[in-house]
């Protein structure tokens, strides 16, 4: 990532410290998703699915600024049907997998870990 601030002298470059370089050296990843929904009636929707999504960049590569991590996700869903008007709610648990992390252009070494739940609320109209 090279970043080239016209004024401002932030940069690692001694040859011009307006500029700032930062390696990133992603990679390509895949992620895995599964995931269904069935219908209790015509106005109730549940859905149920779950996921595995790959890290960008390798243990040596990993930055704190946009931690990322090999990660198991399950996933589960409401949706409500009132005449036009949709209404879904979502929630999720995501597992990520520590790492030992060995970033020497940081000087970021030590293990990673982390948690998260996360929540989402649709609203959706159909004029049709």
């Amino acid at each position: 990532l090279t970043l080239d601030f016209e004024h401002a002298p932030v940069g690692n470059q001694p040859t011009d410290p307006t500029v700032l370089v930062t390696p990133k050296n992603f990679k390509n990843t895949k992620t895995f998703r599964l995931g269904t929904q069935y219908m209790f009636n015509d106005m109730i929707a549940g859905r149920l699915g779950a996921y595995y999504d790959e890290s960008p960049y390798s243990n040596e590569n990993f930055i704190p600024e946009t931690p990322s991590f090999n990660s198991y996700v399950i996933t589960a869903g409401l949706g409500f049907k009132f005449n036009k008007l949709g209404v879904d709610i979502a929630g999720a648990y995501a597992m990520p997998q520590s790492r030992q992390v060995n970033n020497t252009y940081y000087n970021f070494v030590g293990q990673a870990k982390a948690k998260a739940y996360y929540f989402g609320l649709g609203l959706s109209y159909n004029a049709f």
